[in-house]
Formats: structure tokens, C-alpha cells, sequence
């Protein structure tokens, strides 16, 4: 239902590499949008700057939502308890009930069908 990337919140040349790896991967693989809901990180100074670059617009027109939202205190509700998330955070896994996957495998699962 829900991957987060970034926990620690991504730098801006993390941000970026995965920006650049989400639009890729769609594009390869004939899609337009990501296949689940997908939140991406980073603090709010990279997020701002961010956001007035074209790759930003091309991320939310694929879906994808970046935010400085900290990803733990999100799954901290116990609302979430019930819901499917997937991370590639090591520290993100460990402190909540979210199903770890390698960045590699998290791409390819929420570019794809």
C-alpha cells in the first residue's frame, strides 16, 4: 500500500539518485506512475529546493510525494498497525512493523506492475 524512502531523511544527492532511478525505471519499464503510494523524505531546506526543479514535477506526476514527514513518527500511529509499508531503511524496519526490502527490490516493485 505504502513505501517510504528515506529514514534518514535523504540528502540532496540522494534525493536526486533516487529520483533520477524512480523516472528511469518507469520509463524502462512503459509506465507513467508508480504502483503504490510512495512518500520520499528529506529535510525541509532540500525538500524546498527541490521543489522548484523539473525532476520534482515529473515525481509528483509519477505519484510520488516528497516531504519532510519523519517516516518512524508516521508509523508510530497505531492506525498504521493495519496497513502494508515497505522501506528500504534499515533503522525504519527496525523500529516499526514496515517490510524491508533492498533499494533495488523497492524499485523495482513500485515501478512495475
Amino acid at each position: 500500500e505504502l513505501a517510504f524512502i528515506g529514514c534518514p531523511h535523504l540528502s540532496k544527492e540522494q534525493l536526486n539518485k533516487w529520483s533520477d532511478d524512480i523516472l528511469n525505471s518507469l520509463k524502462a519499464n512503459g509506465r507513467k506512475k508508480v504502483s503504490c503510494r510512495v512518500v520520499i523524505s528529506t529535510p525541509p531546506a532540500v525538500r524546498e529546493e527541490f521543489s522548484k526543479t523539473e525532476k520534482y514535477q515529473a515525481l509528483v506526476k509519477a505519484g510520488v510525494k516528497v516531504t519532510s514527514i519523519c517516516p518512524l513518527m508516521y508509523t508510530n500511529n497505531p492506525l498504521t498497525k493495519s496497513r502494508r509499508i515497505m522501506t528500504c531503511s534499515n533503522k525504519l524496519r527496525t523500529y516499526s512493523l514496515a517490510r524491508y526490502y533492498k533499494s533495488d527490490d523497492l524499485l523495482k516493485i513500485i515501478t512495475s506492475k
